[in-house]
Formats: C-alpha cells, sequence, structure tokens
C-alpha cells in the first residue's frame, strides 16, 4: 500500500506545477502531500512556484497582456519546467 503512495521528484514536480492550474484528484494530492512532507527539495520548489504564481499576479494588475498572451506565457513556463 505504501509503494503506491510514494511518487519520485520528477512526477512532485509536475503535480506542483499542475497543481497550479487545476485541481489534483485526491489520491494525486495524498500522494504530492506526502513526498514533499519526506522530500525537503521538491517542497522548496513547491514553495518557489507558488511564490512565482503570486509575484505573476501581482504583476499581472500592472501589465495589460491580452488572455491569449498570458496562456501563451504560462504555456511556455510549464514546458520549459516539463523539460527538467
Amino acid at each position: 500500500m505504501i509503494k503506491k503512495l510514494m511518487i519520485n521528484c520528477k512526477d512532485a514536480t509536475l503535480m506542483s506545477s499542475m497543481s497550479e492550474d487545476s485541481k489534483l484528484s485526491f489520491s494525486d494530492l495524498l500522494k504530492f502531500k506526502m513526498h514533499i512532507t519526506l522530500c525537503k527539495v521538491c517542497a522548496k520548489f513547491d514553495s518557489q512556484v507558488k511564490l512565482i504564481i503570486e509575484t505573476l499576479e501581482r504583476i499581472d494588475s500592472d501589465v495589460n497582456l491580452t488572455k491569449e498572451e498570458k496562456e501563451a506565457i504560462k504555456k511556455k513556463l510549464n514546458d520549459n519546467m516539463n523539460k527538467n
């Protein structure tokens, strides 16, 4: 049972990125929370992703980008994060 709850760091970083755009399923959320509780590197990555999102949201109020431009930037950031 425990093995079914364990994910690797690559999956955890992907879930961290995905959790900002969409809701994770309950089982994925449980796996993710368990992983970042045990892995301080992924926990740090998750906090950095949240900080970036918060910063972009604050900047968003000062910058007039179209919805398409915002989505293109998000997609590019996600694509680059998923390459690593």
